[in-house]
């Protein structure tokens, strides 16, 4: 029989099992398995690019026609009669819904929609707001700034806004007609009728 060889080299420093003494996973480990348990909830809290956000469809049209007038400068004011404001950005100037988007969509949804912002909002003016907004301190504003003298001018006419008239996007913005559920108003488009100079 031979001898055993010796083993030389580091010293190995044998230490107590990580169950004794503090027990638990190291911070990293925590918070990845906490991101991995949260994300299921944080991919579910956003569920549309509309979340938190509604629509207010006005329709200006001369007293006894129901075409709608091209062209005209129409503001949300609020309370104190200023453009309307959240947090310091401006959500006060309506535009067309046949009008190429400047936010909130894509301009190739845009043409797919039918070159239309809302399906649902046909060729009215529209304008997203948080929905945060009361409706009872807010009013419309309809200006008619065109220029030349070619064609009827119309005197500006202000309108108070009920709750109704603005309707949540989430779950619609694609809608041909705006759907609600039982209990719920339908979409109510505000008429505006225009009275010449």
């Amino acid at each position: 029989m031979g001898s055993f060889p010796t083993l030389t080299g580091t010293r190995i420093a044998i230490r107590s099992s990580n169950l004794s003494g503090r027990c638990g996973y190291s911070a990293p480990m925590r918070a990845t398995t906490l991101l991995f348990g949260l994300l299921p909830f944080m991919l579910h809290a956003q569920h549309c690019a509309f979340d938190h956000y509604s629509i207010i469809v006005v329709r200006p049209h001369v007293e006894g026609d129901t075409n709608v007038v091209e062209g005209l400068r129409i503001v949300l004011l609020d309370e104190n009669n200023l453009p309307a404001t959240a947090t310091g950005t401006p959500f006060h100037l309506f535009q067309r819904n046949t009008e190429r988007p400047q936010q909130w969509m894509h301009p190739s949804t845009w043409r797919r929609n039918g070159k239309r912002q809302f399906p649902f909002a046909e060729d009215n003016y529209i304008l997203v707001v948080p929905n945060h907004f009361h409706m009872d301190n807010y009013r419309v504003l309809v200006l008619d700034e065109r220029p030349g003298t070619n064609g009827p001018r119309y005197r500006y006419q202000l309108l108070h806004l009920h709750p109704t008239h603005c309707k949540p996007l989430c779950g619609h913005y694609n809608d041909e007609v705006y759907r609600t559920g039982p209990g719920e108003f339908p979409l109510n488009v505000a008429y505006i009728s225009l009275f010449e100079r």
